[in-house]
């Protein structure tokens, strides 16, 4: 199952106000320590190099 609905995967700036939320959680899975890491993921281009998370954030967690 994936943690975000596909419609939330956007390059348009102007996304539906119900998408929101997933966009913030997008941020804080990238920006934000996440349980077991020592460092956060990075930017989206750089967290490939990282490999399996393995953990994310309340949002996707409750998905």
């Amino acid at each position: 199952m994936s943690a975000r609905p596909v419609e939330a995967i956007t390059q348009d700036r102007r996304m539906a106000e119900e998408y929101h939320d997933f966009v913030e959680d997008n941020r804080r899975f990238f920006t934000e320590l996440l349980p077991g890491r020592d460092k956060p993921a990075g930017t989206p281009g750089g967290a490939g190099k990282i490999d399996r998370v393995g953990v994310g954030t309340p949002m996707a967690a409750a998905r």
